[in-house]
């Protein structure tokens, strides 16, 4: 009823059937299912006022940025209220890309390919992001670096990025080592002030790493506290088995790491998901 009512306000319940259909059509070639379709119109009701002539422009323009085919699909299903915005106003954000960060064409693509939200930022905002970075140290190549390795870097707002800054800083991190974290892992800014408070803690305070080993290991950031690395310690630590070198307890298989510590892969992965079970419950996964 609520996507009706959407619909309705919209004035896409005057549009002929055979249009409706047509355009239906149309966006189902390219999202690839009724279950996309559907998703996308949910999220972008409006997408059905988009005529045959202004969809062919934007999908030429997208092959010339070098998103055709399978990767415009994609990026459509991602975002699908991106082909609403005019192409002028993506090839705005384009132009910024190549003109503000020094991008070639190749770096274009890739950046939109892995943030198409991008499109939808304002210039203003992409400006306040870009000024934040160059404050925190970092050069205008190392922000094209950081963009084209982790573009949601230019997509988060300010207010959401300083928290893991703050963060940082806590722990004893000077402005110098802010940016060196950001030229070395900018997707440490993804992460929820909650979950960047305990995976330091986790390894700096239980233990005992330099914040800097913590910092230089982009899998320290990555891996999953409760349902990968808080299992392996506890599961080590029940049988009084030591984690071996540093990373690889971390990186190796959970065959490879119940081996490691003299178990049947079997009995770990019972002790893992028992261990999530409860860390879900809210007892932190504690026997």
């Amino acid at each position: 009823q609520a996507h009706l009512e959407r619909l309705a306000r919209a004035g896409l319940l005057h549009l002929p059937p055979p249009e409706v259909q047509a355009r239906c059509l149309r966006l189902r070639a390219l999202l690839g299912d009724d279950k996309s379709l559907l998703r996308a119109l949910k999220q972008a009701p409006s997408l059905l006022r988009m005529t045959e002539k202004t969809f062919r422009e934007k999908e030429k323009y997208f092959m010339e940025l070098g998103i055709g085919g399978e990767d415009f699909r994609r990026a459509a299903a991602k975002r699908p209220d991106l082909l609403l915005r005019s192409v002028a106003s993506c090839e705005a954000t384009a132009g910024w890309l190549r003109r503000r960060l020094g991008m070639d064409a190749a770096q274009v693509r890739l950046t939109l390919l892995r943030e198409p939200n991008l499109l939808a930022r304002s210039l203003p905002a992409l400006e306040e992001n870009f000024a934040w970075l160059l404050e925190l140290g970092l050069s205008p190549q190392d922000v094209q670096e950081a963009a084209v390795q982790f573009p949601s870097v230019l997509r988060y707002s300010v207010s959401s990025m300083e928290e893991k800054i703050e963060v940082l800083e806590a722990y004893g991190l000077d402005l110098e080592g802010v940016g060196e974290v950001l030229r070395r892992h900018p997707c440490v800014v993804s992460l929820s002030r909650a979950t960047l408070e305990d995976k330091l803690s986790f390894f700096v305070d239980e233990r005992g790493w330099a914040l800097e080993d913590v910092l230089r290991s982009r899998k320290c950031l990555t891996y999953s506290l409760s349902r990968r690395l808080r299992p392996r310690v506890q599961f080590a630590r029940s049988r009084g088995a030591p984690l071996g070198t540093k990373v690889r307890w971390m990186d190796c298989s959970d065959a490879q790491f119940a081996r490691s510590v003299g178990a049947d892969p079997e009995a770990f992965a019972a002790f893992r998901d028992a261990y999530v079970r409860r860390a879900r419950k809210g007892d932190g996964g504690s026997p």
